[in-house]
């Protein structure tokens, strides 16, 4: 029997630009944490310039630590996990239901996915390294990432760097990342298409990652999925919270529920219980900063910020580890030593990389994504 397409699935059928309008104002809490999570990535990355400058690293004399402590300190080694909880919400709510009956092919998806991501990925890749080369040739190691051969640029080039091994990274290392989301995206519409949206799925997976976590087992790949599903599993509840038109409650008392299993967990400081503590408490994050977007609502302008600054977080993500080897060039080639304990230097770094980046988005991202969709007759 066929299932009846509800009126946001008939909606995918249409453009991109049009499923996007549709979910912008209810994601801006989502969006919020994507721009702190992006600034969070440039915080934690800026002390490569203290790392390939000869700069003796204090971590607490970075600019502004008593302010940004949390992001040079604490919360770095799970913002990455947290991007995969978002991206699996926004794909799960998204696409989901639009693949599940058949409405969005692979064909769509699939160059939806590459026309977003792919033209950026390749021009940083090209980027960083042309100047990685020309800092070599200037102090005789690379930049950050030492392992920068044509192998690893083979694996960056066809974005398969964290598919092989757990080898250190390379050219623009922060792709790895990214890399590891790809066969993912395989998994979800596979079975998405062929089983439908099914929470049970989400947990098959959930689950998958956690006996490879306590197994003492770490894959990138296998940690995306972990966290990608959780996210998706947030989605596929939110909406059937929704349409029974009970969603507010339910969602506080599920916030309330990982509160109270957080603090049990914590208070049992078992190491085993470390992989499931986490992925909770990103989950509950990610369901109050969702909530987050009706308070935000009211503030017309910081709407408007947060919907300019979040289309710019993929952007920087990909941008801001090429700036640093220019940046560095630039001072070598003064012969000026890099003020990495400056406020202002730090302000310039972030300043110059969310230009760039808001240049990158509107005059080549966003028209080449266009080209690359009428190419594929993508609506």
């Amino acid at each position: 029997m066929k299932i009846n397409a509800t009126q946001y699935v008939q909606q995918c059928v249409k453009p991109l630009q049009r499923i996007e309008a549709l979910s912008e104002d209810r994601f801006l809490g989502i969006d919020l944490l994507r721009c702190l999570l992006a600034l969070g990535v440039l915080l934690w990355h800026y002390q490569f310039f203290a790392h390939n400058s000869g700069i003796q690293f204090i971590k607490h004399q970075q600019p502004l630590y008593s302010i940004l402590d949390i992001f040079y300190s604490h919360g770095w080694q799970y913002r990455v996990q947290t991007f995969w909880c978002i991206s699996g919400f926004i794909l799960f709510w998204k696409y989901g239901e639009g693949i599940a009956n058949k409405l969005i092919s692979g064909k769509k998806f699939f160059i939806g996915r590459f026309s977003r991501i792919y033209p950026l990925h390749l021009v940083t890749l090209f980027l960083v390294a042309f100047f990685n080369w020309i800092y070599f040739y200037n102090n005789h190691y690379y930049f950050t990432y030492q392992n920068n051969d044509l192998g690893n640029f083979l694996l960056h080039f066809f974005l398969a760097s964290s598919w092989v091994g757990k080898g250190a990274h390379s050219f623009n290392g922060p792709v790895w990342s990214l890399s590891a989301e790809i066969p993912v995206y395989f998994i979800f519409f596979i079975f998405v298409r062929f089983l439908g949206l099914k929470a049970s799925v989400n947990y098959f997976f959930i689950g998958f990652y956690l006996l490879a976590k306590l197994a003492n087992f770490s894959f990138p790949i296998i940690d995306c999925v972990g966290y990608f599903y959780s996210g998706g599993l947030f989605a596929i509840y939110l909406q059937q919270f929704e349409k029974q038109n009970r969603n507010k409650f339910l969602s506080i008392y599920f916030v309330y529920i990982l509160a109270i299993v957080l603090t049990g967990m914590h208070l049992l400081k078992l190491k085993q219980l470390t992989p499931v503590k986490y992925l909770l408490l990103i989950n509950m994050m990610l369901v109050c900063f969702y909530y987050l977007s009706r308070i935000i609502k009211a503030w017309p302008r910081v709407q408007n910020l947060i919907k300019t600054m979040s289309h710019l977080t993929f952007s920087s993500y990909l941008i801001h580890f090429p700036i640093q080897i220019i940046l560095t060039l630039f001072f070598g080639w003064l012969n000026l030593a890099i003020p990495f304990y400056s406020i202002s230097f730090l302000t310039l770094f972030i300043a110059i990389t969310w230009g760039v980046s808001y240049l990158s988005y509107h005059y080549f991202e966003k028209p080449l994504r266009v080209l690359i969709r009428n190419k594929f007759k993508y609506s």
